[in-house]
């Protein structure tokens, strides 16, 4: 069972090797599930989670400080009660932090706030924290046209005010093989959005009930997605912008003839973004984008699924995933450090048992490593 949330829980790992940074693994706080974190540039860590019947919860933002072991009051992220949805796993929260403290947060709305409870219908939600976290705006719906919202979206924000939020969607006469990615822009963190556009034109599909990932570095943007080129290739596509327009790459090849319900993950960290998905036979796996950088852990016994990663400085990355998890199925929290040349740093960890449609999130606060779950 998951431990008492009500007991603040940090178990320090010692580092396998000279100079890597330490693990600390924590329950989410309030006894949540899915976290997504960041750690802004103190050292706070920023946390969104999902408390409430999966079908229709509620999302909670909490503060860790640099050198606390607690998180402090939540505040709530949604303004209409039950309005977030933890089914599936890939279609909840996603968080960014931009410039002066601005928190933006995305995620699929739920039954509540679907007009008659049509899928086409389902609303891209967005809310944001002027003052840090203290309190959120009321959530607004970001699809003006690109109606068929199926997995989940993402968020990217800058220190700039620029604001992007992604998802996938397409007409159904077209299936999986229609989907495109699209992104809806702000330029002044988050008042005000223009309507979506195709954030790349070359037809590769999206899988439709795969999540997707978004973030920005110091100096691009980038969205994590999976195809379905021919209803069979589901392959891993990197999108990078330095502006306004994408350009594509795939990164990883993965043919089967269904959807794996799969996550993925971007971390950056000084000179690295680092990219983690879900790979072809129940792996995870990492790669250093524009280096020859990569990692894979082999799901062995059971499936790996959901990773999440996280980049320190020094390129040491630390992937977190859950073990033999899936639609309704509870799993084990696990991870693997590796060292910046990508070796793997000991053997695979796993400690705790996960709660349902949970997910880790695994964050650097820019002393060691922290994973949630």
């Amino acid at each position: 069972m998951k431990p008492n949330p009500a007991i603040a829980i940090l178990i320090l790992t010692a580092p396998f090797a000279w100079g890597a940074p330490e693990v600390a693994v924590s329950p989410t706080p309030g006894g949540g599930i899915q976290p997504v974190a960041e750690a802004d540039a103190d050292g706070n860590i920023h946390v969104v989670y999902f408390k409430g019947d999966a079908a229709h919860g509620d999302l909670f933002h909490a503060i860790r400080p640099k050198g606390s072991a607690e998180f402090g009051k939540p505040v709530r992220v949604n303004s209409t009660d039950g309005s977030a949805i933890a089914m599936g796993t890939i279609r909840g929260a996603q968080i960014a932090l931009g410039q002066s403290g601005h928190v933006h947060v995305v995620w699929n709305g739920s039954s509540k706030v679907t007009p008659e409870k049509d899928h086409r219908q389902t609303p891209m939600l967005y809310a944001r924290s002027t003052d840090g976290g203290k309190t959120f705006e009321a959530e607004r719906n970001l699809i003006t046209k690109a109606k068929g919202l199926d997995g989940g979206g993402a968020v990217a924000a800058d220190g700039s005010g620029k604001v992007e939020v992604f998802w996938h969607a397409g007409s159904p006469d077209d299936g999986e093989t229609g989907r495109k990615v699209w992104v809806a822009r702000s330029s002044d963190d988050g008042t005000s959005f223009s309507p979506e556009v195709l954030a790349w034109e070359k037809e590769t599909g999206v899988c439709g009930c795969c999540g997707m990932t978004a973030g920005a570095s110091a100096s691009e943007s980038f969205v994590l997605y999976r195809s379905a080129t021919g209803g069979t290739d589901r392959d891993i596509y990197l999108l990078r912008s330095n502006g306004n327009s994408f350009t594509g790459q795939k990164i990883d090849q993965w043919k089967i003839e269904a959807c794996p319900m799969s996550a993925m993950a971007l971390s950056f960290a000084g000179k690295h973004s680092v990219a983690a998905w879900e790979a072809k036979g129940g792996d995870v796996a990492f790669s250093v984008l524009g280096t020859e950088i990569e990692g894979r852990v082999i799901h062995g016994k059971k499936k790996r699924k959901f990773p999440n990663v996280a980049v320190a400085p020094d390129g040491h990355v630390l992937l977190a995933w859950i073990d033999g998890g899936g639609w309704k199925r509870k799993g084990r929290l696990a991870w693997q450090l590796f060292a910046p040349d990508g070796k793997p740093i000991g053997e695979p960890t796993s400690e705790a048992v996960s709660a349902e449609w949970t997910k880790p999130a695994a964050v650097y606060d820019g002393d060691a490593f922290t994973i949630l779950y």
